[in-house]
């Protein structure tokens, strides 16, 4: 536009056609506009100001000239740029003076026979276009110009300009090009002058580019103008010769052009132009009006149609185009990530650009889109399809699958336009579900596991498609022997990164980042919408695994701190994709947490008063959510269960990789605290309501395996952080917390404790003693602080709960036991947190009072929960605490072998310690016989009477085998092999105490006594004596009951010996030995024999029982032969039987015993008891399977180098 005067525009019109009046009343006007044109060339005032007005007014009616126009041009171009005229009386001059202009209603121009026309009508006809032109060269430029020419300080007024006029001069221009009103009649084509259709070819950007900040106003203008003018922008007219060739006049048809695609595409241009510069005050305005450009450019009522396209696919289009453009635009400008997979560059800001600025374009640019998608409903439809990877309209290097396809802004779109429009949120968080569902599905086919490791159950060949598809989409021309099989960064999808990307986005406005006075920012509904997809994501497993009630899986239970993994144990979320949704669900969930508890940390202030609001709406909302599932008894209840488990898992540094491009509130914590944010937050604040929960176990309103392994884990970690605190740091006890909350927490869950003891329920009892035994182990570790005072007032606390959990031990039946004794082993403390502690202690000075976390990568983390770091004295506390019960329980079921002198000390201090005197060992002469006999007391450890539940009514038959084992295992009471196995593990854990005659040393003697004892008997029938004292066997008159009822007593006694011989067939140990040096290298092999062929004979014995019973056929009876002719013959009177016969008739129907054994049906049997043993048998040490595997290869090897030799 270099080189443009408005004045070439305005040629002296034709005067052939001037009236008489307008010749008398056109020198008045033209002197005064002479006169007000000599005043513009100096000071502009009110006082002109008002006589230019005034006198503008008055040619409305007539007598221009070209004086008034040039006068009027000079009047436009102050108004639009000059440095005379203030702002205040240039938007006066645009309104009140020039706009009027274009609506001046002078009497139409016709076409007279000898072609003159109107003299007023052709002069404002030439004014409109000069204005027009004028506005055209000051927003645009030509696309060869390098440098603009528009003054960045005029854009204000420039804008303004082109918002007042250009909508109504161009439709004043387009009505007189339509009515001929500018040149004479004749063949030329309106005297060499762009047409109307030409100058919108120019606004559009056709051979031109718009200055990026007055872009936003021309798009309103243009849609302004369209709207005025019924579709013109979409037109293009067309001029033909009206009759034949004689004819005078020409008419025009339209034809559709179109502009609108030029239009979205200088706009795109100039929204790329404007997030690449230092100027993000100007997007928030493009974007809104980019967004609401298609709706203002669709008209279903235009007879113009575009060829192979109608008006609803032609939407479709423009909207497509506009939403890849800001998406674009706004991804490489503003959220800084980097997508591999989609071409994507990391654009940092420059050092000059001011963040907080950037953080209200993004915020504001989000908030226009959702009220575009409220005022156009075909838009959030086109936001839909955007969001589920639909490849764009230009067909460029998409990714070979939708879920690549995402980005955070367009993820961050989706999500605000959830929250801005009601009717869409279900739609658009589904549509991200599907993206995860994809996503998880692939993986799972290609057999990776959520760690991006082959886990092997997938198909290798998909995973080479995959990596190969990835490959081709991104360009990469190079060889396909380097395919990556495996992905370094595989713990988080791609769709999971951009929720974190758009969780972190959020977060930073709603603590108080890039926000404005004044400004209402779309974060807090994107958090809500990320909180909604969390759960939505949850929702996805419809229903919780079924898990066996009386199921009694050691390795389970007691894997945690025995080390006791499961062969082939593959995570669910490794192989299912619901799985994989509701963990991904739960991450984010953990993610939001932290954040909003981060923000609100006391660590954010630079002292402890700085801090009195820890626990924010969306930490509440995301717990109380949680717990309403889990209290309304939901399907999927376990799911929202491990959200409680999750967060106390989730550690904000493996999400480091993910966010170090992005600004977080939240920096300046180290790694330590990081990790602590969680813990206080809710130990701080939602305590007592998670407490709470836990009484809706007994009434039925929780299940109680979601308490068991989601509610009670969570409350014992916090009870515990807070009892280890006031020791660590002794600030945050009398800061987060009162120093009393402590004792009050652990008394209203011991009540609640309690209270579930004395249910009906099995399963409910079992919840209650994993409570009893994490609230004790709080308990001991508060009453362990250098306090005496604090000491003293928990001391009857401990003896009440001890008490409980003593009668819980000896009262409740086997499941109950078990889950006392894997809580017991649960709260000891592990190696690894010992050997932490150790090191901790030996780097840090003495006077540090830091709480520091040890940090891991996150291929070290393991599976366990992380637990608060406890003070040395505490653990030594719960050691001294876990073996002293273990103690008393394994003496209970054992008889009492010959002592050494410090073992009958340490039992009678034991016996002073509680106030009685513990039984003494007999005398050395007697002794021997005791040695080599029988260690167990099997009165304690089985019962003589039925356990089974006779409410549950008739079972399905089966066969008299497996019906006396059935019975066998419901009259073992005590589970010995849990017993044994977990005084042994709390007998290995280390601790610094030096006392030789402490509850773990005495423990550690008695698991080795016992072993020495059960290798020295290996007589079956030692183990068999205490039945043939037994009354309540001897009792039954019935022969074949009582033969019944004594073959479950041995099967019971048999399968406790097998199972008590495997568990001490792992507490061997080959590298160290005994300070006495009892045990030696051939010692153990001769006692590890014994042990193994205890345990063979108890099976092959219980075999034989079981075989030995048989089901008896009945009798059939013989027809008495009777002569039929004799009809008097009558049958003799029946004898009444004796109570004795009786007897006989019921021995001899049902069961039997035989001395005939099959060797198919021993085998059978044997095989079945080997499933039942392994069933309620801790799985032996991977230390012992490990040195016993390697030390029979060994011998192995030696063996074939003899006999080759």
């Amino acid at each position: 536009m270099a080189g443009f005067d408005p004045d070439e525009t305005l040629p002296l019109p034709d005067d052939s056609g001037v009236d008489d009046k307008m010749v008398v009343e056109q020198p008045n006007k033209k002197a005064e506009s002479e006169r007000l044109l000599s005043l513009l060339k100096k000071n502009v005032d009110e006082t002109v100001s008002a006589s230019l007005l005034s006198h503008l007014a008055s040619l409305r009616e007539g007598g221009w000239d070209e004086t008034s126009c040039e006068l009027v041009m000079k009047s436009f171009n102050m108004a639009l740029g000059g440095d005379i005229m203030e702002p205040v009386l240039a938007k006066r001059m645009l309104t009140d003076g020039i706009l009027p202009i274009a609506s001046v209603s002078l009497p139409s121009l016709r076409t007279n026979s000898d072609g003159s026309s109107d003299t007023d009508s052709s002069w404002v006809a030439k004014i409109v276009r000069s204005v027009v032109i004028r506005l055209l060269s000051a927003a645009f430029r030509e696309q060869s110009d390098t440098e603009s020419n528009t003054d960045t300080a005029n854009t204000g007024q420039i804008n303004e300009g082109i918002k007042i006029l250009l909508p109504t001069f161009l439709h004043r221009m387009d009505n007189d090009e339509s009515c001929q009103s500018i040149s004479s009649a004749g063949d030329a084509a309106l005297d060499g002058q762009e047409s109307i259709d030409d100058i919108l070819d120019k606004f559009c950007g056709h051979k031109y580019k718009s200055h990026p900040q007055v872009t936003a106003g021309v798009l309103s203008a243009l849609k302004e103008f369209d709207n005025i003018s019924t579709g013109r922008l979409s037109k293009r007219r067309t001029w033909r010769k009206r009759g034949n060739d004689n004819s005078f006049g020409r008419d025009y048809t339209f034809e559709f052009s179109d502009r609108a695609t030029s239009l979205i595409r200088m706009a795109t241009t100039s929204l790329k132009t404007l997030a690449s510069s230092k100027e993000p005050d100007a997007l928030p305005p493009l974007v809104y009006q980019l967004g609401i450009l298609p709706m203002g450019l669709l008209h279903a009522d235009t007879k113009v149609k575009a060829k192979g396209e109608n008006e609803k696919q032609r939407g479709v289009r423009l909207r497509k185009m506009v939403l890849e453009s800001i998406a674009s635009a706004l991804e490489d400008g503003t959220l800084g990530l980097a997508n591999s997979n989609n071409g994507h560059q990391v654009v940092v800001q420059g050092s000059n650009t001011k963040s907080d600025d950037w953080k209200w374009s993004r915020y504001t640019s989000l908030s226009h889109m959702g009220t575009c998608l409220r005022m156009d409903p075909e838009m959030s439809k086109a936001v839909l399809a955007m969001l589920g990877g639909e490849t764009s309209h230009d067909g460029g290097n998409d990714a070979p699958f939708r879920y690549q396809r995402l980005t955070p802004f367009k993820l961050a779109m989706g999500l605000s336009m959830a929250s801005s429009v009601p009717r869409m949120r279900q739609a658009a968080l589904g549509c991200v579900r599907d993206l995860i569902l994809e996503e998880e599905t692939i993986r799972i086919r290609c057999g990776l596991g959520r760690d991006g490791k082959r886990v092997g159950l997938g198909k290798p060949w998909m995973l080479c498609l995959v990596r190969c598809l990835e490959k081709v989409s991104s360009g990469d021309k190079s060889a396909f022997e380097d395919l990556p099989l495996e992905n370094e960064d595989g713990r988080f999808g791609h769709v999971l990164k951009c929720l974190v990307i758009v969780a972190k986005f959020a977060d930073s406005s709603d603590n108080g980042g890039g926000m404005r006075s004044g400004d209402i920012s779309c974060a807090p509904m994107l958090l809500q919408s990320l909180v909604t997809l969390g759960f939505l994501l949850i929702d996805c497993v419809k229903k919780d695994e079924k898990s066996s009630s009386s199921a009694i899986d050691s390795s389970a239970l007691l894997a945690n701190t025995l080390d006791m993994s499961i062969l082939n144990d593959v995570s669910s979320a490794d192989t299912s994709a619901n799985h994989a949704m509701a963990c991904t669900g739960r991450i984010l969930l953990s993610f939001l947490f932290y954040q909003s508890a981060a923000a609100s940390s006391h660590f954010m202030t630079s002292s402890l008063s700085g801090s009195n609001e820890g626990g924010t709406s969306l930490c509440r909302l995301i717990l109380k959510s949680s717990i309403d599932k889990l209290c309304g008894m939901a399907p999927n209840a376990l799911q929202y269960g491990k959200v409680l488990t999750d967060l106390l898992q989730f550690s904000p540094l493996t999400l480091t990789s993910i966010t170090r491009h992005l600004e977080a509130g939240c920096d300046e914590l180290d790694d330590s605290q990081k990790e602590q944010v969680i813990s206080l937050a809710m130990a701080t604040h939602h305590i007592p309501m998670l407490i709470d929960t836990l009484s809706n176990v007994p009434g039925g309103g929780m299940n109680h395996t979601v308490a068991s392994e989601a509610v009670i884990p969570t409350v014992g970690h916090l009870l515990l952080l807070q009892a280890s605190s006031g020791s660590l740091r002794p600030g945050l006890a009398g800061y987060l917390w009162k120093k009393n909350d402590i004792i009050d927490h652990v008394d209203h869950g011991y009540l609640l404790a309690k209270k579930s003891l004395f249910c009906l329920d099995e399963d409910k009892r079992r919840c209650a003693a994993k409570m009893l035994v994490s609230l004790l182990g709080t308990a001991v570790v508060a009453a362990s602080g250098s306090n005496k005072r604090t000491a003293s007032k928990w001391a009857p606390v401990l003896d009440e709960m001890k008490s409980s959990l003593r009668r819980c031990l000896a009262q409740h039946q086997q499941s109950v036991r078990i889950q006392a004794y894997s809580s017991l082993m649960a709260i000891l403390p592990s190696a690894d947190e010992v050997s932490e502690a150790s090191q901790t202690q030996e780097t840090e000075s003495p006077n540090s009072t830091s709480t520091g976390v040890a940090t891991q990568s996150p291929s070290q983390r393991t599976s366990r929960t992380k637990q608060p770091q406890i003070p040395p004295a505490a653990r030594e506390g719960v050691t001294d605490l876990v073996c002293g019960i273990l103690l008393t329980q394994l003496e209970r079921c054992m008889t009492t072998p010959p002592e050494h002198i410090q073992d009958k000390k340490a039992r009678q201090k034991r016996g002073n310690a509680i106030g009685t005197s513990l039984s003494q060992p007999e005398e050395p002469e007697q002794s021997q016989e005791i040695e080599n006999g029988m260690p167990f007391r099997f009165e304690s450890i089985i019962s003589t009477r039925s356990q089974q539940d006779k409410s549950q009514g008739k079972k399905k038959s089966t066969s008299v085998a497996q019906s006396l084992l059935n019975e066998a295992l419901n009259r073992i009471v005590e589970p010995l092999g849990f017993l044994i196995a977990s005084c042994s593990g709390s007998a290995s854990v280390i601790t610094n105490c030096a006392d030789d005659l402490n509850n773990q040393s005495q423990l550690s003697e008695s698991v080795k006594s016992l072993r020495r004892r059960m290798a020295g008997c290996i007589d079956i029938e030692q183990y068999l004596k205490w039945l043939k004292s037994n009354k309540n066997i001897f009792q039954i008159t019935s022969n074949i009951e009582r033969k019944k009822e004594l073959a479950i007593g041995k099967l019971a006694t048999l399968i406790c010996i097998a199972t008590a011989a495997e568990v001490l067939l792992g507490t061997f140990s080959w590298d160290n030995e005994d300070d006495d040096g009892f045990i030696g290298v051939d010692t153990t092999n001769k006692e590890l024999e014994s042990l193994f062929n205890l345990r063979v004979n108890a099976i092959t014995r219980a075999s034989e029982i079981m075989s030995s019973f048989v089901s008896s056929k009945p009798k059939k009876k013989k027809l008495k032969e009777r002569d039929a002719n004799n009809a008097d013959e009558s049958e003799p009177a029946k004898k009444k039987k004796s109570k004795k016969d009786e007897d006989v008739d019921a021995d001899e129907g049902g069961l039997e015993t035989t001395t005939e054994l099959n060797r198919a049906v021993l085998a059978k049997n044997a095989k079945i008891l080997e499933e039942a043993v392994n069933r309620i048998t801790p799985a032996p040490p991977q230390d012992f399977m490990a040195s016993i595997l390697t030390k029979f290869g060994a011998q192995v090897e030696m063996k074939l180098v003899d006999v080759r030799a």
